[in-house]
């Protein structure tokens, strides 16, 4: 478990949120509240549901669901009408987490097994799970520190994370 987390508040916006990610070279954070309980995450993923959405609004195209569909009409929004094209773009820096962001968190407690976390991890299709302790955030693993710990795992003990 990496104590240092990494975390998103549900008042900020996409555009902060796009810079840590950028910055921390990972793709999604915790969100916490302003008491700092865990209240939701936000990935790479909501952002993208998020740009598809605008662009869609933005072209009447109800339709449209991808993002390769979504930034090769975006590329034509621009070059006949750059003021909307900016728009779409200066709506999703400025959307606040709280709008995007996944309220279902699957969570683990500090003294879950590495198994039991990598099974939350498989069966939930999530690449990230919070430690959390009465509400509060207080560790992440993420897909990689699992990785790293199954070299070092022996054959007969459960290790904590």
């Amino acid at each position: 478990m990496r104590g240092y987390v990494v975390t998103a508040g549900e008042s900020e916006t996409i555009g902060e949120v796009v810079t840590k990610l950028s910055k921390h070279r990972i793709s999604g954070l915790p969100v916490v509240n302003s008491q700092e309980d865990l209240v939701g995450v936000i990935s790479e993923s909501d952002i993208i549901r998020r740009f598809t959405y605008l662009v869609t609004e933005s072209t009447g195209r109800k339709l449209l669901s991808t993002l390769p569909e979504s930034l090769d009409l975006l590329g034509v929004l621009r070059k006949t009408d750059h003021e909307k094209g900016e728009m779409v773009f200066t709506n999703l820096r400025e959307t606040a987490v709280s709008e995007v962001m996944t309220r279902r968190v699957i969570a683990a407690e500090p003294d879950d097994t590495i198994q039991r976390i990598a099974e939350l991890m498989t069966t939930n299709n999530v690449n990230r799970v919070p430690i959390v302790e009465h509400g509060k955030l207080i560790g992440i693993v993420g897909r990689a520190d699992i990785v790293k710990r199954v070299r070092s795992m022996d054959r007969t003990t459960a290790p904590k994370v």
